[in-house]
C-alpha cells in the first residue's frame, strides 16, 4: 500500500513535469527548431501514457486482484512488464541519441 501510494506521488510529479515541459514547448517562437519539438512532444507524451498505464495497473492490481486470488492478472503482469522494458529503453536512447 505505502509503495502504490509513494509511486503515485511520483506520478504525479511525473505528470506535472510532462505539463510544464510540453507548455514550454508549445511556447517556443523558434521556427527552425519546429520538428525537434514535435519529436519531444510525442516522446513526452509516450513516455506519459507508459507512467500511466503502469501506475494503473498498479492500483488495478491492489485494488481488484490482491483481494481476490483467482482474479486473472498474468496477462496484464505480461503487459507491464512490456511497457516497464519500453520506458527503460526509450529513457536510455533518449539518452544516447539526445534530440
Amino acid at each position: 500500500m505505502v509503495g502504490i501510494m509513494l509511486s503515485a506521488i511520483t506520478y504525479g510529479v511525473g505528470l506535472t513535469l510532462a505539463c510544464s515541459c510540453i507548455s514550454l514547448l508549445q511556447r517556443s517562437s523558434d521556427a527552425t527548431g519546429q520538428q525537434k519539438r514535435r519529436v519531444l512532444t510525442i516522446y513526452i507524451l509516450f513516455m506519459l501514457a507508459i507512467s500511466t498505464f503502469c501506475v494503473i495497473s498498479d492500483i488495478y492490481t491492489f485494488v481488484i486482484a490482491f483481494p481476490d486470488p483467482h482474479t486473472p492478472v498474468a496477462v496484464l503482469e505480461t503487459i507491464r512488464t512490456v511497457t516497464l522494458v519500453l520506458s527503460n529503453w526509450g529513457a536510455d536512447g533518449f539518452l544516447v541519441c539526445g534530440p
